[in-house]
């Protein structure tokens, strides 16, 4: 997990290839729309003869496959199922499409290329893609939010033959190279070192393009996203994100040297996000889906007590803002937001934190700007805590390696305090004590150490930077997203396994020591944990193969055990999300209210050649 979360964070970062982004060179590529209408049209996949697109579209409100002629004609439905079916790959031979579908639990399904039934092939999987020669498929075998993280499998067109692969690698992205091996972006575990690998399907040793964790434009730093390679090998295309922006560019490679040629040139230059590259079997245009992309809060009237929503929801506020997270206060007057102006929905150095009326939602109140994460209500409401990273000195130059600020302020504005400033960008204000003294804070065992446990430790809100020990740990567990039950006798986490990172269960312990105390059934992998205020149900965010859902589970407060089976508040396939979504959405309750994070994208598909006409 650490190793994990890691190479993950470096790669996000950046991913670009190094020295090869400083100069644009300019071209002039013609650009098309192929697809129109309401609503997202995403994911597109190419015919082998070049002349069709098929392509994912939520044109009734759930999202179903269609097929687009280039000659500009109606696009025909290709499939039309209640549940939502995604991410469509044109097989080589022309005859069949797989996909995702979230239908009878989700998994990855094949149908005719221009109709007839849909059959399942395999229980599990997202971004289905078919090898060169049509004979295997490649997938990824979970969300990328799941403890597991993303490993990619292969199987064959009957779904007979499932397998993992990438063993030895943290992988960012991963597809087919047009020799039929596989081409994975990823962090070897033996060397730590980022790059390109060619993995031989047959065996041996991978071939290395190398490709650094973060390089500059000459304007602005650029963040590379999805990979995909021209049908000579000779040439990669890319998603490349800077400053709310997406965009498209190109790179030549050596296909016989398998390293990087010239510098890379821009494809495209708008001003959205330019994502889902399919490159068409000539090799002479680009498929992709130029989107919008907005997260907002949504609001649910609520019986805490009991688990239910009573009534139809809507959106917080009408300003315009990004939304990375949310938190009610504890009496449910009040929501804090934090998120950004900017276009997009990651932009790290523009965030702010404000706290807004729920009886009036024009009464706004900024409460900070930067790189500002977490925030957390004390019990009473009248103060709140989140974490801020300082990236400047004292001369406002920036430095390579921040400090970490727990930060606490009165609601509704007034002057800070900093409870604590740490390198270690673990340490993570989780929740307050009943009398408001100290805050429950995940961290590591050995901050200096990424490989060592995640635990639960106490921190003196006084000022005095006072810690507790360890008061949760294990050395074959993370402890996660630890809350106190409304009288401060438990504790509620997150414990998700060191070995194969594949669980993360939901436990109670009591707060002053003991036996960890299963809550809910093995099958569910849970996140983001809130109690109600009778403290008889702790709400969580249960992840599974077809989706996400808020679970309530009933507590014997007495006891801290289970009462009774998890409820299900509900499903996050309600609010139209993508799979690829789920992964990032949010909730928080309080008396009268629940509060979802929902991400909304509208798009349409184009078209751009990959040279100048």
């Amino acid at each position: 997990m650490v190793l994990v979360a890691l190479a993950i964070l470096l790669l996000t970062i950046g991913y670009v290839f190094v020295d090869r982004l400083t100069t644009e060179k300019a071209i002039q590529p013609s650009i098309a729309q192929l697809t129109f209408g309401e609503g997202l049209q995403t994911h597109a996949t190419w015919s082998p003869d070049g002349r069709f697109v098929a392509f994912a579209w939520n044109r009734d409100g759930n999202f179903d496959l269609f097929i687009q002629a280039l000659d500009g004609s109606e696009p025909i439905r290709l499939t039309d199922h209640p549940a939502h079916d995604t991410q469509p790959s044109w097989s080589p031979d022309g005859r069949e499409i797989v996909f995702r579908s979230e239908r009878d639990g989700g998994g990855l399904f094949i149908v005719p290329a221009f109709g007839g039934p849909a059959r399942r092939i395999c229980s599990f999987g997202w971004r289905p893609a078919w090898s060169p020669d049509g004979s295997l498929i490649l997938f990824w075998g979970s969300l990328a939010s799941s403890p597991s993280g993303c490993r990619p499998h292969l199987t064959n067109r009957d779904g007979y033959f499932t397998r993992p692969i990438g063993e030895g690698f943290i992988t960012v992205d991963v597809c087919w190279h047009p020799s039929g091996d596989i081409a994975l972006r990823g962090v070897n575990l033996k060397t730590m070192n980022p790059g390109l690998n060619l993995i031989p399907l047959k065996g041996g040793p991978p071939l290395v393009c190398h490709i650094g964790t973060h390089v500059s434009s000459p304007d602005r730093p650029l963040n590379v996203g999805t990979i995909r390679w021209s049908p000579k090998g000779d040439e990669v295309y890319f998603e490349a994100h800077s400053e709310g922006v997406t965009n498209l560019w190109r790179l030549a490679i050596d296909p016989d040297r398998f390293l990087p040629r010239g510098q890379a040139q821009r494809l495209t230059r708008g001003p959205s996000l330019d994502t889902d590259i399919a490159v068409s079997p000539s090799g002479q245009r680009l498929a992709f889906t130029s989107q919008t992309r907005r997260s907002y809060a949504k609001l649910y009237p609520f019986d805490v007590a009991e688990g239910r929503v009573t009534g139809e929801g809507r959106r917080v506020g009408q300003f315009q803002l990004n939304v990375f997270g949310c938190e009610l206060s504890p009496g449910g007057e009040r929501l804090l937001l934090v998120g950004s102006k900017a276009a997009a929905l990651s932009v790290a150095e523009d965030r702010e934190i404000c706290e807004v009326s729920l009886a009036d939602e024009q009464q706004v109140v900024p409460i900070d700007r930067g790189l500002v994460s977490k925030p957390t209500w004390s019990r009473d409401g009248k103060f709140l805590v989140y974490r801020r990273l300082n990236v400047y000195d004292e001369q406002k130059q920036r430095i390579q390696w921040g400090e970490y600020w727990v930060v606490m302020r009165p609601a509704g504005g007034g002057t800070s305090r900093i409870l604590s400033h740490t390198k270690e960008r673990h340490f993570v204000p989780e929740d307050w004590s009943r009398d408001g003294a100290w805050l429950l804070c995940s961290t590591r065992d050995r901050p200096e150490s990424e490989s060592s446990p995640q635990l639960v430790k106490l921190l003196a809100t006084d000022g005095s930077q006072r810690s507790s020990a360890a008061i949760l740990s294990h050395s074959d567990y993370d402890i996660l997203s630890p809350r106190f039950s409304p009288d401060d006798r438990w504790i509620s986490f997150v414990a998700v396994s060191r070995k194969d990172r594949k669980t993360a269960h939901l436990y109670l312990a009591p707060a002053s020591g003991g036996n960890w105390i299963p809550m809910i059934p093995e099958e569910e992998n849970v996140s983001q944990l809130h109690w109600s205020p009778d403290g008889r149900l702790v709400y969580c965010l249960s992840q599974r193969e077809a989706g996400a859902v808020v679970l309530a589970v009933p507590v014997d407060p007495r006891a801290g055990r289970p009462s009774a089976a998890p409820l299900q508040v509900m499903d996050f396939d309600q609010l139209g999300c993508l799979p690829e979504d789920v992964g990032t959405v949010g909730f928080c309750v309080a008396p009268g209210h629940l509060v979802v994070r929902k991400i909304e994208r509208t798009g349409n598909i184009w078209m751009t050649t990959t040279r100048p006409d």
